[in-house]
Formats: C-alpha cells, sequence, structure tokens
C-alpha cells in the first residue's frame, strides 16, 4: 500500500489553490469549483501539518521507546547482578553458618575432651586417696594388733 502512495504525484496546498482548469462549454461552474479547491486547499493543508506533527510525534515516541529499551535492558541486567549477589550472599552465610556448626562442634568436643581428663584426673586422684587411706588402716591395723599384743603381755 505504501509504495502506491509513493508513486502518486505529490501536491501541496498550494499547488490545489493556484490550479487552473480550461473551460470548456456547458463545463462546471467557475465559483463553486474555485470555492470547493478553496476548501480542499485549506483541508489539506490541515491534513499536512497534522501529518507533519504526527512524524514529530513518531520520532520522539521512538526515541523514548529507545530510552526505554536501553533503561529494560540496564534493569535486567542490574536484576541478573542482585540475583547473583543474593545467591554469593546465601553462600557466604550457608558457609559461615557451617564454620560456625564446626566451631562449636570443636569447642564442645574440647569441652568434653576437657572435662573427661578432669574426671579422670579427679578419679586417679581419689583412687590413690582410696589406697593411702587403705595403706593407712592396714598400717593402723598393724599398730592397733601390735598394741593389743603388747597391751596383752602387760597385763
Amino acid at each position: 500500500m505504501l509504495d502506491n502512495i509513493e508513486k502518486i504525484e505529490k501536491i501541496t496546498s498550494l499547488d490545489i489553490e493556484e490550479k487552473e482548469f480550461s473551460r470548456s462549454f456547458r463545463g462546471y461552474n467557475v465559483d463553486e469549483v474555485d470555492e470547493f479547491l478553496d476548501i480542499v486547499s485549506k483541508n489539506y493543508e490541515l491534513l499536512s501539518r497534522e501529518n507533519d506533527l504526527l512524524r514529530r510525534q513518531l520520532e520522539e515516541i521512538k526515541g523514548k521507546l529507545e530510552e526505554y529499551k536501553k533503561d529494560e535492558e540496564m534493569f535486567r541486567k542490574t536484576l541478573v547482578s542482585a540475583q547473583k549477589r543474593s545467591e554469593e550472599i546465601e553462600k557466604e552465610a550457608e558457609k559461615k553458618r557451617e564454620l560456625i556448626i564446626k566451631e562449636a562442634e570443636l569447642e564442645a568436643e574440647k569441652i568434653i575432651q576437657d572435662a573427661n581428663v578432669k574426671a579422670e584426673s579427679i578419679l586417679r586422684d581419689a583412687n590413690m586417696k582410696v589406697v593411702e587411706v587403705k595403706n593407712e588402716l592396714i598400717t593402723l591395723e598393724k599398730e592397733r594388733d601390735v598394741f593389743i599384743l603388747r597391751l596383752k603381755r602387760v597385763v
């Protein structure tokens, strides 16, 4: 359709206004034709101005559309970047969580190990004390027996 429009001879409102027709016998009323051409010329001028305005608006809209496309691309890249950063933060948080748990487990193991060492030490000391007390008891029993024997001899 646009190809056909380009083939049509382009005219201006001035061309319409200044158009002269040859006169023939029993032709059209010259005043009516002039009046009609004047109306057509004014309408054509209006349409031409409106068309120019619409073309300028279209160019402006195309410019804005390009800006919006650039903004959209920037927002898309920003969103992708934010998503990647979010994933990185999640991974870092997971690593920190695992590290904290591991450190807590190691600390708990150390506390338990220290407690076991201390308990073994206390138990060893207690067993040694029991042995000492038993030895002392044996010594006292021997001394008692010796004392009783001496006492029996004296009596």
